[in-house]
C-alpha cells in the first residue's frame, strides 16, 4: 500500500450508508378507453423539496418505471402526443414502500384538422398554431402545433373546448392573409 493517501492506499475507518430505495409504476391510458398512451409518452418527477428528478423509463409492455427512489413527495408531468393532459395529478409520496400499478388518465379533446395551401397548391411543411383565446397564464391547455404534410394537410390533437386564434407560416415566404378564429 502506498503512504499519505495516495491511489492503491487502504484507508480504514470509512462509513458507507446504505439507505432502501423504491421502484415507482403507471401506465398513461386514455380515460375513454383505458388505452395506453403511444404516441410519444413521458412521465417525469420532481421532488422539489430536494430538487430531485426522475424521467421515468418506457417499458416494451407500455408501462413506464423508475427504480432507485428515496422517501419523498413528488409532482407528476406527463406527456401523450394528440391527447389533453389533466391539470394536475395527484403527488405520489414515497415513504416506506413501492408505488405500483399506478394510471394517470389523459383526455381525447378536439382535434382541428386542415389543410394549406398557396395558389390552390399544396404547402408541405407550413407551421401551424393554435392559441387558446382567454387563456390564463397559468392553463397547461392553451394551444397546439403542427407541420403541414406534403399534400398540405395537418392535425393538431387534444385541444381543450374553447375558441382559438389559428396562425399559418411556411419556410417560401408565404403568409395567410389573415388570421382565422376557430370554435372548438
Amino acid at each position: 500500500a502506498a503512504e499519505n493517501g495516495t491511489v492503491g492506499s487502504l484507508v480504514e475507518g470509512v462509513t458507507v450508508e446504505l439507505h432502501p430505495a423504491f421502484r415507482i409504476d403507471g401506465r398513461i391510458v386514455d380515460a375513454a378507453t383505458h388505452a395506453d398512451c403511444e404516441r410519444r409518452p413521458i412521465v417525469a418527477l420532481q421532488d422539489r423539496a430536494t430538487s430531485k428528478f426522475f424521467d421515468l423509463q418506457h417499458a416494451a409492455d407500455g408501462s413506464h418505471f423508475v427504480e432507485g427512489v428515496l422517501p419523498g413527495t413528488y409532482g407528476v408531468t406527463i406527456y401523450c402526443a394528440g391527447a389533453r393532459i389533466r391539470e394536475s395529478y395527484p403527488p405520489i409520496v414515497i415513504t416506506d414502500r413501492d408505488a405500483l400499478g399506478l394510471t394517470w388518465e389523459v383526455d381525447r379533446g378536439a382535434t382541428l384538422r386542415g389543410r394549406i395551401t398557396a395558389r390552390g397548391m399544396p404547402v408541405e411543411g407550413a407551421t401551424i398554431s393554435a392559441e387558446r383565446l382567454g387563456a390564463g397564464p397559468r392553463d397547461k391547455h392553451t394551444g397546439g402545433g403542427a407541420a403541414s404534410r406534403d399534400d398540405g394537410s395537418f392535425e393538431i390533437a387534444g385541444l381543450a373546448a374553447g375558441t382559438y386564434k389559428v396562425a399559418v407560416s411556411a419556410e417560401r415566404q408565404l403568409v395567410a392573409r389573415e388570421t382565422i378564429t376557430v370554435e372548438l
